[in-house]
């Protein structure tokens, strides 16, 4: 694994313009502030690398003598939680390489008034009439994003639909409290759903009006990280069914370190585990029931949530 020090500063130079020319001075203090950010604050810190002292050695003095972006953009890293933002977007070190076990192309032929409520949320009903909800993303609790998900949530507590599948196979995070918002409207009682250093956060059912009771699945796989996988420890504390493959494994609540260069360094502050201890970071959630997707037209994860909805 190639180290996660140098794609911060070359991913950070190239957005600051690959013609601006870098002091020595100020090459000097960035790697400062990412050594102490690194080393004393990343959670995750010894399971990406095991020496970083070794690290900022060989790469310190490398970074010190650039004098252009340019000469910063010539390694990579591979770091699933080391981030940066410039002018205010954010730009990650690392590019995972995983399948997918769910594609949306397949829908159309697979559910029955299939809606695209927005370019983030799907919703449809199987043949069983059983609701179908497709999250693509967690935006914030206030964003627009988010009202088609409860748009359809009260839909299918009007028509009183016995059972209904959340698909976020294709979900890799975003923001764990519109996760909350949704998980709420499932959970029948209070249970805890993960633990952080300090405490244990619990899931606490919404207003019973708003409460879907019926049947719930959840579909999951290797794309799911970060806050989507949150949401399946809340969804799973909820009574819901995980079906599909075990998620990717990747959480830790990220904090900013200004690196006084027109770059912050996002580095994760905290080991979230579930509720029963078993940490998440390289681990991933496992689901209750396997299954893969098989080959178009049908969908096997799917076929596979409508079985363990019909059953008690």
């Amino acid at each position: 694994m190639r180290c996660a020090v140098l794609a911060c500063v070359f991913l950070a130079a190239a957005l600051l313009g690959t013609c601006a020319a870098l002091s020595p001075e100020q090459n000097r203090e960035a790697v400062s502030r990412m050594r102490v950010a690194i080393v004393e604050r990343y959670s995750h810190r010894d399971r990406v690398v095991k020496d970083w002292e070794a690290r900022f050695a060989v790469a310190g003095p490398q970074l010190t003598r650039a004098k252009t972006a340019d000469e910063f953009a010539q390694r990579a890293a591979e770091d699933p939680h080391l981030n940066l933002m410039v002018d205010g977007k954010t730009i990650p070190t690392f590019h995972r390489q995983v399948e997918r076990n769910g594609d949306p192309k397949r829908l159309p032929k697979l559910l029955a008034s299939l809606k695209q409520e927005s370019n983030s949320v799907v919703t449809g009903r199987t043949g069983e009439g059983f609701g179908y909800i497709l999250i693509a993303q967690r935006p914030a609790p206030d964003s627009p994003l988010v009202t088609p998900v409860h748009g359809a949530i009260n839909a299918f507590i009007a028509e009183k639909v016995p059972a209904v599948i959340l698909d976020v196979r294709v979900n890799s995070g975003g923001n764990d409290l519109s996760a909350l918002q949704v998980a709420e409207r499932f959970a029948r009682e209070s249970a805890e759903f993960c633990r952080t250093p300090w405490r244990g956060r619990r899931l606490k059912p919404g207003p019973e009006a708003k409460r879907f009771g019926g049947k719930v699945a959840v579909l999951c796989g290797p794309a799911c990280m970060s806050s989507n996988e949150t949401f399946l420890l809340m969804m799973r504390a909820a009574g819901a069914k995980l079906i599909g493959a075990r998620t990717y494994g990747s959480s830790g609540n990220p904090n900013p370190h200004d690196l006084n260069n027109g770059v912050t360094l996002m580095v994760p502050s905290w080991e979230a585990t579930d509720a029963k201890g078993q940490p998440i970071e390289g681990c991933g959630i496992e689901p209750h029931i396997r299954a893969e997707p098989g080959a178009p037209p049908g969908d096997g994860v799917i076929t596979a949530a409508v079985t363990a909805l019909r059953g008690p």
